[in-house]
């Protein structure tokens, strides 16, 4: 469960550092992921990596404007303030960026740029010790950066700024500012991230790891085949005598099963989120009796809506006519007719609530 938590929180945070315009070298020093995955995952031939030497330069805060000095130590102060909220330093980066372009129409500085500015800070991922520092100004108190130490203390931009003075250096040549257009990255990255979370909520509900392969296979670049038959966990359920092989009890279970699943899917939720609220909700339903399994749920509804294996589905929902509640049949049920309506389970349980209790009791 770790190892996938911490998976995912790397492909997300690829996912947004690719779309503030980060390059794949910059991308693996905050992920750790290897440059080989990022070319071709976070990346791909419609979608193409930024191109040339990343713009890290030690000289990105001295040697430039006193209006780009001043951006940068708000920068630097937003992320100093995340990390000491307990925020990691991939998440303070990125959301600290995110805050700068906010409030900044253009941009006076890349992702890459602000990823070395951190790094030098902190002394982590492109440094080994930290070069810079946040001090407070003396006039004015504003925190702004300055070489660690105190080696060099350079004019305070937020004082030179507030003064109408203007800075006389420029930007160092070769190093341009950030495009106000994001970076699209490869389309199945996000899929990828969703079916990790998919995955682990599956694993948290209990399904059996034949089941999640099922369902995972769906999903491009998966390791899993969609599976060629009904995926069973233990004995199957009496299909051809459902009425009368199943529970009253279970019968209601997974007939609200199988109504709550089709409602969310006729919605446009797609099958894999569509079952798993679908069985959150139905187990908090029957609160005092034993919940079904989340492979008995699964083996139901592959078996009402003729998915994961199952090419024509085998039951059915069908109305009653007395209490007007919809409830699942087999096959060999339907010819029966009006039996139906002395076969629904909720009937049952409303003449017989004893029925109820006992599993309430159990």
């Amino acid at each position: 469960m770790a190892y996938a938590d911490t998976r995912i929180r790397s492909l997300e945070t690829a996912r947004l550092c690719a779309t503030l315009g980060a390059c794949p070298r910059t991308i693996g020093w905050v992920t750790g992921l290897p440059s080989h995955f990022i070319l071709s995952k976070v990346f791909d031939a419609g979608h193409r990596a930024p191109r040339g030497r990343p713009p890290y330069t030690e000289d990105l805060v001295f040697k430039t404007t006193f209006k780009i000095q001043a951006e940068l130590g708000s920068f630097a102060v937003k992320y100093r303030e995340l990390t000491a909220a307990g925020f990691t330093p991939a998440a303070s980066l990125v959301t600290a960026y995110q805050h700068y372009l906010s409030f900044t129409p253009v941009p006076s500085f890349s992702f890459d740029e602000a990823f070395f500015l951190v790094s030098n800070l902190d002394g982590i991922w492109a440094c080994k010790t930290p070069s810079l520092q946040l001090e407070p100004c003396k006039a004015c108190q504003a925190r702004r950066l300055v070489a660690f130490g105190g080696a060099y203390t350079p004019a305070c931009a937020f004082c030179k700024e507030e003064s109408g003075e203007r800075g006389v250096r420029k930007r160092v040549a070769g190093r341009t500012p950030a495009m106000a257009e994001r970076i699209e990255v490869s389309e199945s990255l996000p899929l990828q991230i969703e079916a990790l979370r998919v995955d682990v909520e599956l694993e948290q509900l209990g399904a059996h790891r034949r089941v999640r392969a099922a369902i995972l296979s769906a999903y491009p670049d998966t390791p899993h085949r969609p599976p060629a038959a009904l995926i069973r966990i233990g004995r199957a359920l009496p299909v051809q005598r459902w009425s009368s092989g199943v529970r009253t009890l279970q019968r209601a279970q997974f007939s609200l099963v199988a109504v709550l699943f089709q409602r969310l899917t006729s919605g446009g939720i797609g099958a894999d989120r569509a079952l798993i609220a679908t069985y959150r909700q139905a187990r908090d339903a029957f609160r005092h009796a034993a919940a079904p399994s989340f492979d008995r749920c699964f083996e139901v509804v592959s078996q009402v809506a003729g998915r994961w294996g199952v090419a024509t589905p085998t039951l059915v929902l069908a109305p009653c006519d007395r209490c007007g509640a919809s409830f699942l049949v087999g096959l060999a049920d339907q010819g029966s007719g009006g039996a139906q309506q002395r076969r629904c389970p909720y009937c049952q349980l409303l003449r017989h609530p004893e029925t109820y209790l006992a599993g309430k009791a159990a």
